[in-house]
């Protein structure tokens, strides 16, 4: 099998050329520039083992796969799944470029959402997107030091997917909070307790399944602001075009004997916040002004600006089931 793949470049035809050789060995044979990577993927996801993974500097890429995975990671501007899923991105593939230089994050989706076992993220830096994927995991993400780090994050405790709009998100300067198209859960009723820990602001936090422990900033500071926490399941969309922002949790029907294993904590250093607790009775402190607190599920729609004030930007905000 051959197939050729190529783009016009000013009048060039620049081909890339996969076949195999005499002995059925697949060779590749490109123009000799490196570009980033539109699709990482993990494959077979039921089967491996308990991985230790460390990775040092920044713009890391890493999937735990299947199994109780360890990973750290030191360096700002993380993708990181504890169990299965793929990461997407979007590069000018028609310009000659080095490794994931002018690329933006496209999207980070969690697959197999009921495979996978506990897994411990640590995290030192900021700008990161991270999915715990089943089971109970521990993340953690902390600041760089006393004044500076741990912050601009996406971290789901369970399943689901992030979208992002790849001109904000981009590779080498990630702003992530700001490059938010959405933020879904998956699967809602797949996971366990997650105990999440962030030492920066601008986050947005789904636990998902499980009685899960969510804690951003840290006591005294009150400065870890501007978050879209839900306990449960839900939903966070950022439509610039039409300058709206909506947050809603998922509807979930939990039998009542099954209540206790819902009943998140939450704890958040810090204002400007939209948090949600969803199903059963959770414990939410906040330290901080400028909020907007549903004890249970419910539907917030605020209008879009650039600095993330909340309250004076409310449009309407309403319980739901």
């Amino acid at each position: 099998v051959v197939t050729d793949l190529g783009y016009d470049n000013a009048g060039e035809i620049i081909y890339t050329r996969v076949e195999k050789d005499t002995s059925g060995k697949l060779q590749k044979q490109t123009d000799g520039v490196a570009r980033g990577a539109s699709s990482i993927k993990s494959v077979q996801p039921s089967e491996g083992a308990n991985d230790s993974i460390t990775a040092g500097g920044k713009d890391s890429v890493i999937i735990g796969g299947f199994g109780a995975d360890k990973i750290t990671v030191t360096g700002d501007e993380n993708v990181v799944l504890g169990d299965n899923g793929e990461v997407k991105f979007v590069s000018d593939e028609s310009s000659r470029t080095s490794w994931k230089v002018e690329s933006g994050l496209s999207s980070v989706e969690t697959i197999e959402n009921s495979i996978g076992s506990i897994d411990t993220i640590n995290i030192t830096g900021s700008h990161n997107v991270v999915m715990g994927g089943a089971d109970g995991d521990t993340i953690n993400i902390n600041r760089e030091s006393a004044e500076k780090g741990g912050s601009d994050n996406v971290v789901l405790g369970d399943g689901g997917e992030a979208s992002f709009d790849p001109s904000v998100a981009k590779v080498g300067d990630m702003n992530i909070s700001a490059g938010i198209v959405s933020v879904a859960t998956a699967d809602d009723s797949v996971g366990k307790k997650d105990t999440i820990v962030i030492h920066g602001g601008q986050n947005t936090v789904m636990g998902g399944a499980g009685n899960d422990d969510i804690t951003i900033g840290q006591s005294g500071k009150n400065d870890a602001a501007e978050n879209v926490v839900l306990g449960d399941g839900g939903k966070y969309v950022v439509d610039k075009r039409n300058g709206l922002v909506k947050v809603n949790t998922n509807d979930l029907s939990v039998a009542e004997s099954d209540l206790p294993d819902y009943e998140d904590k939450i704890n958040i250093y810090g204002g400007q916040n939209t948090v949600m607790g969803g199903v059963a009775g959770d414990e939410i402190e906040l330290y901080g002004d400028d909020n907007i607190v549903l004890g249970d599920g419910g539907e917030s729609v605020r209008e879009w600006n650039a600095d993330n004030k909340v309250f004076d930007a409310i449009k309407y905000v309403k319980t739901t089931n």
